[in-house]
């Protein structure tokens, strides 16, 4: 019984609504295992990984946003990614998704069912044979399986909506972000890129505070807010202070250099703030998804005795 009728690279669908396959590189770290509801599939193990999510482009010519050539992942993909992004445990290992930028193939199915193991599996083989078809190589896939909650990915899609253009700004920025990282000599440029997540992500605090009745929130409503949702539970008084202000000057000199700080000739960057500023931002983004704080804070409020 053939589940699926076949890959093909179809121009045709290019600007419309269809099931991409999305291949991820060797130079990403993978949850182990399948994610799937009715409109995408995640699959990966030791030798492949990729996605499958029925989706569409962005249409600029039919939207209020300006024309861009660079983007290249669409909504639908984005979303799904964030729900398994959002998974990732503070202290455990970091998901780093890493998305070919041309799709792979399309799917000439209009239904399927990936909750199917059958067609999973057999997606999973016409992927690997597609690939060999075309002498792209699938090289070892770097996968783990513990210290991740993975059981909030279908609470995380349910939550984000394609709609969510601020919030899958940010994702695709810090998912470029973990790209970038891969390679030292773009460490900077990592970093700069999650300062856009930072900005996005203070956007989202400041909506959220204004639904929330706070009139005109200011950065220091949202350091407030910060504090009093992650660190005083905790028992760390960090005192008064603005929305991730300890990288506000280095995020000034990074991106200005000639400010009121003075000549910079390179950016004031420490490697630690890179991996620091990623995991802080997944965290907040993970809470502003689901209103609530995953497993791993959990567990720090119990080890603290704060319980």
């Amino acid at each position: 019984m053939q589940l699926v009728k076949s890959l093909k690279e179809m121009s045709r669908y290019s600007r419309e609504s269809a099931f991409r396959i999305r291949l991820f590189d060797s130079k990403g770290l993978y949850p182990r295992g399948v994610f799937a509801n009715e409109k995408s599939l995640y699959v990966a193990d030791g030798e492949v990984a990729f996605s499958i999510v029925y989706s569409k482009p962005y249409d600029q010519l039919a939207s209020d946003f300006p024309y861009s050539e660079m983007v290249w992942a669409t909504p639908q993909e984005v979303r799904f990614w964030a729900s398994i992004l959002l998974c990732e445990d503070a202290k455990g290992p970091r998901i780093l998704l890493y998305p070919e930028h041309k799709t792979f193939a399309f799917l000439d199915s209009q239904e399927l069912e990936f909750k199917d193991s059958e067609t999973q599996l057999e997606l999973r083989r016409l992927v690997v044979e597609e690939a060999a078809a075309r002498k792209q190589s699938l090289t070892s896939i770097h996968t783990f399986e513990h210290d991740i909650s993975l059981g909030r990915q279908a609470e995380f899609l349910k939550a984000i909506k394609d709609t969510d253009h601020v919030f899958l700004r940010a994702i695709a920025c810090l998912i470029k972000c973990d790209m970038l990282s891969r390679y030292y000599e773009f460490a900077e440029e990592a970093i700069i890129v999650a300062f856009i997540a930072l900005e996005a992500s203070f956007s989202l605090v400041v909506d959220m505070l204004k639904r929330s009745g706070t009139p005109n929130p200011s950065a220091k409503n949202a350091g407030t807010w910060l504090d009093d949702t992650f660190n005083r539970p905790l028992g760390i008084e960090p005192g008064e202070r603005r929305y991730f202000e300890e990288l506000y000057e280095q995020r000034v000199m990074t991106m200005h250099p000639s400010s009121r700080y003075g000549e910079c000739p390179y950016a004031p960057l420490a490697v630690d703030d890179l991996y620091d500023l990623r995991r802080d931002l997944r965290e907040v983004f993970a809470y502003l998804v689901s209103g609530q704080h995953g497993p791993e804070w959990i567990k720090r409020l119990r080890h603290r005795g704060m319980e």
